[in-house]
C-alpha cells in the first residue's frame, strides 16, 4: 500500500507504519509513528532488549512513492 494508505490504516488500529523493503530480523525492526506534534514522524527502533524513539524522520522521495508500506501494531 502507499504511505498515505498505511498512515490511515495505522490511525484506525492504533499502530505504526513500516516498509517491507526495510526488512527485519527476529530481534530488531524499525517502524514510524506519524504525529501532529513538533517532533514530526517518530522513528521507532525496536529490538529484543529495548525500544528507542527518535524524532523527525525525513523520508526520501523513494519512501514517499513506494507501494510496499504496511502497518504494525
Amino acid at each position: 500500500m502507499t504511505i498515505t494508505e498505511a498512515i490511515k490504516e495505522a490511525q484506525k488500529i492504533g499502530g505504526e507504519i513500516t516498509r517491507k523493503s526495510f526488512g527485519e530480523t527476529s530481534d530488531s525492526w524499525i517502524t514510524f509513528l506519524p504525529t501532529n506534534s513538533i517532533n514530526g514522524t517518530l522513528i521507532m527502533i525496536h529490538n529484543d532488549k529495548k525500544d528507542k524513539i527518535t524524532p523527525r524522520w525525513e523520508p526520501k522521495l523513494e519512501d514517499l512513492i513506494a507501494e510496499d508500506w504496511e502497518t504494525r501494531r
